[in-house]
Formats: C-alpha cells, sequence, structure tokens
C-alpha cells in the first residue's frame, strides 16, 4: 500500500508546474552555457543532458538573445534571435528566428535533455570576444569581425517581435 501511495505521489508531483518549472530552469541553464559559449569552448557540463559529448563544432550560429516560449509536458520550446552563422573564417549574416523544441525525459531518475543536439548558439558579445583573440593568430577573421559587428551593430533586431 505505501508504494502504490509513493508512486500516486511521485506520479502527481511529475505532472505538477513545480516539475514543469524544473524543466524549464533545466533548459534555461542549457541555453544560457551555450549562449556564452561554454559547448563551442569545449567547457559544457553535459549533466543535464542525454548525451556526454558533442561533434567539434566548426560552425555556431551568432544569437542575440533566445526566451522560452512555451512549455508542455516533456517538452520546452525556446524562440532563438539569429545575427547569422560564423563557419570556418567566415561569417554570414542572416538575421532570422528560430524556434526549436527541446525534449526532455526522466533517465535514472533525473531529469534530463534527450534532443535534439543543434548547433552552438553563441552571443555576439562571446562572438566578438572569439574572434578578437582569433584575429592575433589568424588576421584573416578580421573581415569575419567587420561583418559580424555591421550585423550586429545595425540598429535592433530587424524581424517584429
Amino acid at each position: 500500500m505505501k508504494i502504490k501511495l509513493i508512486l500516486v505521489i511521485l506520479v502527481l508531483f511529475m505532472n505538477s508546474p513545480v516539475y514543469a518549472d524544473k524543466d524549464e530552469n533545466i533548459i534555461y541553464n542549457y541555453c544560457l552555457g551555450d549562449y556564452m559559449g561554454d559547448r563551442i569552448r569545449g567547457k559544457f557540463s553535459f549533466s543535464d543532458t542525454a548525451w556526454k559529448e558533442e561533434p567539434g563544432w566548426d560552425s555556431f550560429d551568432v544569437i542575440e538573445s533566445f526566451e522560452i516560449v512555451k512549455q508542455e509536458k516533456n517538452s520546452v520550446k525556446v524562440k532563438y534571435y539569429i545575427y547569422g552563422r560564423m563557419g570556418g573564417h567566415d561569417f554570414t549574416c542572416s538575421k532570422k528566428e528560430e524556434i526549436v523544441e527541446f525534449k526532455i525525459e526522466t533517465k535514472n531518475k533525473k531529469r534530463v535533455i534527450t534532443g535534439p543536439v543543434i548547433y552552438p548558439k553563441v552571443s555576439t558579445f562571446t562572438a566578438n570576444e572569439m574572434l578578437r583573440q582569433g584575429i592575433k593568430n589568424n588576421p584573416k577573421l578580421k573581415d569575419s569581425f567587420l561583418k559580424l559587428k555591421k550585423c550586429s551593430w545595425n540598429g535592433s533586431f530587424d524581424i517584429k517581435r
């Protein structure tokens, strides 16, 4: 009888708003670490993901910001405001919005992100700092730095929110 009561309480807790808030926090912290450049620099902690390593990224999206736009059972949708993509030594300006639906499941008694594995989404500040450091060793990156600066400093984000 005790086990059934505990299971009922556990199921109610998993479907409660308190549990849902935890899912939102897991996704927010994942996105924030990504925004700060943790994934692209290899400093990311995979404690909240089902995967424990990622490919070696040679491209990443440069973003203005992100926001959590919708939460459902076992998923959280995040909207990214993207300036463009940095690939190799070149930045391509292509302002757009992108919505990603992250899936969350319980694995080994812990809520973890199960997908998708997306291109890193790095802040303009972090991208600029990475380019400034890179220019010291590779002067070709100066063009990308200037393209990013022009794209991101050309007024506010073009797409209406």
